[in-house]
């Protein structure tokens, strides 16, 4: 009797202590469902301030990225003017060009009245941070630097082998035939003659005269490429 009044004992002390642990263990439960909730909400609230922030950041450093300093300047026309020293461009010719840092211009950009003028907010700067793009200063340099050259060598540029090579006269500003990706490096250079053959010049600059496999087997660009050679040939001969 002693062992079965101890069963039953034991017995209703679990049925009592389930009994009193049922409400325990809802409200635990409800306490950690809350907690948990809270937890969630709180790391996605501290994930959207974090998120809200690097966008933030971003932003700034997009509109940053498009305002070119005065050391931005210095920095890319020293790179730009060893590439024309290298690659056989530069002569006396180009002694008294030189590239003007200002503040802010919509029309004075580029080859400009016999210098090269790079401000610091421009519209095509902010036609590239509204669409999304990045043009690099090096290139735009470049680009202008072709102008420059093209301005003081006008017995290269003004023959029939300029004119063989890019469709048309330099002059002319006339767009010689629709964008075609064997026939033109970039949309721009569709243009006009003279647009076309500073882009193939900034090109030129930036692989350092080799011309890429990809572009090899395309005769027409081969063509404009062998003209800038040709050129470069010429300039460092008459130093």
């Amino acid at each position: 009797f002693v062992r079965n009044d101890a069963r039953a004992g034991l017995a209703d002390a679990l049925v009592r202590t389930r009994l009193l642990r049922v409400p325990m263990c809802v409200e635990e439960r409800v306490n950690l469902l809350r907690a948990g909730f809270l937890q969630r909400k709180l790391h996605e609230f501290r994930r959207s301030l974090l998120k809200s922030t690097i966008d933030q950041q971003r932003a700034v450093r997009r509109v940053r990225d498009h305002i070119i300093t005065y050391g931005d300047v210095c920095r890319a026309h020293t790179r730009v003017c060893g590439e024309l020293v290298r690659l056989g461009f530069w002569d006396d010719r180009l002694e008294d060009i030189q590239v003007w840092w200002t503040s802010a211009s919509f029309n004075c950009y580029g080859w400009y009245q016999g210098d090269i003028h790079i401000p610091a907010i421009s519209g095509a700067r902010l036609s590239d941070l509204l669409m999304g793009r990045r043009t690099r200063l090096t290139d735009v340099l470049r680009h202008e630097w072709a102008h420059a050259l093209a301005d003081h060598w006008p017995e290269l540029i003004r023959t029939k082998r300029f004119e063989r090579a890019f469709g048309g006269d330099y002059e002319s500003g006339k767009r010689i035939s629709e964008f075609d990706p064997t026939e033109h490096l970039t949309r721009y250079a569709s243009t006009s003659a003279c647009e076309d053959f500073a882009e193939v010049f900034h090109f030129y600059l930036r692989h350092r005269g080799r011309l890429s496999t990809g572009l090899a087997s395309k005769p027409v660009i081969v063509r404009k490429w062998d003209f800038i050679r040709w050129m470069a040939s010429r300039i460092d001969r008459r130093r």
